[in-house]
């Protein structure tokens, strides 16, 4: 959707002509999403690889200040700056597989996770992990199309700033009871990708006959510099 929008800006003219086909579509009712123990501490993660237009320096301030008595903290992907009471889970699609972090944020049962884009994002993979995971994103109105996925499924929150987002994040009864209600509520996803675009390009190609093997005489045909005496071998 940021992408259309960028696109429109600078040719308002062909508006009527953009549209947007989602790389991926969601199918419900996959089993093994996220559900809370309403005794245990609630799980916060950093997802994705360590970089300063994700987040991470404003992920840093936030655990700094997160009360280790409710809040269990996790970093799930690359990094190589180790925090304090934070535990850390090496992920890697390459190594581990395209549904990787998925599964990683389905095992280590994360409750929110923590998507802070500082750039708008056209796309974002993390986001729709984290979905599909049952997970509850918390995200800024300046991440693109994390916001966009927030909004539109309803599965998270998109904060104005950090300080709305721990105003939030410090009311933690309100967190769990937000998280019950999420929860109870959330259908589970599995993304699969999205055929309609291939389906309309190869609908929309000429029919071609199926491939034969060109005579000795067609080949002459198309090569005149060979000798119309020489022989061409059809092997």
């Amino acid at each position: 959707r940021l992408a259309r929008e960028i696109w429109i800006g600078s040719f308002p003219n062909l508006a009527h002509k953009v549209r947007v086909v989602p790389h991926l579509v969601a199918h419900s009712g996959v089993d093994g999403a996220v559900r809370r123990a309403s005794e245990r501490r609630i799980r916060i993660a950093y997802v994705g690889y360590q970089h300063s237009l994700k987040g991470w320096s404003e992920w840093m301030w936030l655990a700094s200040l997160l009360s280790p008595q409710h809040y269990q903290l996790f970093v799930l992907g690359n990094c190589s700056e180790l925090l304090p009471n934070v535990e850390y889970v090496p992920v890697s699609f390459i190594e581990h597989g395209p549904d990787a972090m998925t599964r990683a944020l389905k095992e280590n049962a994360i409750d929110l996770a923590f998507l802070w884009s500082l750039v708008p994002e056209t796309y974002s993979f993390t986001v729709f992990e984290s979905m599909a995971a049952g997970c509850f994103v918390l995200t800024s109105t300046r991440s693109g199309n994390i916001a966009a996925q927030v909004s539109d499924s309803g599965c998270g929150l998109v904060a104005n700033d950090l300080d709305e987002l721990l105003a939030f994040l410090q009311d933690t009864a309100g967190v769990a009871a937000c998280l019950e209600r999420f929860q109870a509520q959330n259908k589970t996803l599995a993304w699969v990708p999205n055929p309609a675009l291939a389906e309309e390009l190869a609908a929309a190609l000429p029919t071609r006959s199926p491939f034969r093997k060109p005579t000795a005489a067609e080949l002459a045909g198309w090569l005149p510099g060979i000798d119309g005496g020489t022989k061409l071998r059809q092997d």
